[in-house]
């Protein structure tokens, strides 16, 4: 019916289509370096980059943030994520934290978790 190159060129062609999108993907991954919290001054500051960017600085007030917690429910840590946090301002979200984009462990998110508690500042879990 088709010749056997005809499948193995679609084969090839589809392979580098998924890995450019993978590669595509990686590139535009924002990665968040700091997180810092400022009680005098209300407000959050992220330090983050990407592939190819310099850090840099965005900061969120406590008045205008948000954040939303979400718990696997898998109980393999390796299929999913076990904590995820994202940061709103107002409803955009400004950033999300998680362990295999951002190489924090476990108890720094919680760390962070916990004190965002500790401020004026709205938190959602899902």
């Amino acid at each position: 019916m088709f010749p056997t190159t005809f499948i193995t060129d679609t084969y090839y062609s589809i392979a580098t289509v998924f890995l450019l999108l993978k590669v595509i993907d990686e590139i535009s991954k924002v990665f968040l370096l700091e997180l810092t919290f400022d009680n005098e001054q209300k407000e959050i500051t992220f330090l983050y980059k990407t592939v190819f960017s310099l850090p840099k600085h965005k900061r969120l007030l406590f008045e205008d943030a948000k954040l939303e917690i979400i718990r696997s429910k898998f109980k393999q840590k390796w299929l999913s994520e076990p904590l995820t946090l994202y940061f709103f301002k107002k409803r955009k979200e400004i950033f999300e934290v998680k362990r295999s984009k951002d190489g924090f462990s476990l108890e720094t998110l919680n760390s962070i978790w916990k004190t965002v508690e500790s401020i004026p500042l709205p938190i959602y879990r899902v």
